[in-house]
């Protein structure tokens, strides 16, 4: 027979086009409180239906709503930044790690002996006089010892940061050799 068909919607199937009004009028409701029921059942996969023919669905696990996939997708993509993110932390932190300590041993560990004067604020000529260097070498150390962070510059003075300072006290505690008086 032409029209929907409600298969076990009732205690026997109805074989005969039935509309939501005419629900609505078996159960006392509005045409639109159960067009909104209808609708409710069939995203929660308990009915199915295909052109004009609505089935109930057999009891098991109900079909995946579109804004599950999509949270799970954007979900999925939100891990793959943040991995992404924090992968460039990590090389971008390796590769400060590696210019910093470059800037401590290069020119016979200048910047170990200048990081190790710096527990007070002072311009690069004292360090160059105290370090017995030239101004030069002693500026462009203290300028790479400033981009990875150990050394801060304020009013033409620098002063040791945390991160040099740690620094200063591993390589003192691994080396077993007093910066300072080196």
């Amino acid at each position: 027979m032409p029209g929907s068909r409600f298969v076990g919607a009732l205690p026997r199937d109805i074989e005969r086009r039935v509309t939501h009004q005419d629900i609505a009028s078996m159960v006392g409701a509005s045409r639109e409180m159960v067009s909104r029921i209808m609708r409710d059942l069939e995203v929660g996969g308990y009915l199915e239906s295909r052109g004009d023919e609505v089935r109930r669905r057999l009891p098991g696990k109900p079909p995946r709503s579109p804004l599950i996939d999509l949270y799970e997708r954007r979900q999925s993509e939100l891990r793959e930044r943040l991995r992404s993110l924090e992968s460039a932390r990590i090389t971008s932190a390796a590769a400060t790690n590696r210019a910093l300590l470059g800037a401590m041993v290069d020119e016979s560990w200048l910047g170990a002996r200048l990081l190790s004067r710096l527990a007070e604020p002072r311009t690069a000529s004292d360090l160059a006089t105290l370090v017995g260097e030239g101004v030069d070498p002693v500026a462009v150390a203290l300028a790479r010892l400033h981009r990875g962070g150990a050394v801060d510059a304020e009013n033409g003075r620098f002063l040791r940061t945390e991160r040099g300072t740690e620094m200063v006290t591993r390589l003192q505690r691994t080396t077993g050799v007093d910066l300072a008086a080196a």
